[in-house]
């Protein structure tokens, strides 16, 4: 797997990581025992469409578009 980082000046993008993190822990993990990294793998791809239509997030580039703020749709 492979890490992302986030820059420490973004706190709101890493709100948002800390946000989908706490997600798959409450809604993936405490229900579903994960095998090894190709289950993990599988169980993600599933989920991934269900998070993805329970929300739209929209960005608005700030600052001659070095800062992106993101937000979810209504």
């Amino acid at each position: 797997m492979d890490i992302l980082t986030s820059a420490p000046q973004a706190s709101r993008m890493n709100a948002h990581g800390e946000r989908v993190t706490r997600t798959l822990r409450n809604e993936v993990c405490d229900h579903i025992v994960i095998l090894n990294e190709a289950h993990a793998r599988q169980i993600l791809t599933e989920y991934q469409p269900h998070e993805a239509n329970a929300r739209t997030l929209l960005r608005t580039r700030v600052l001659d578009r070095l800062i992106n703020e993101y937000r979810y749709a209504a």
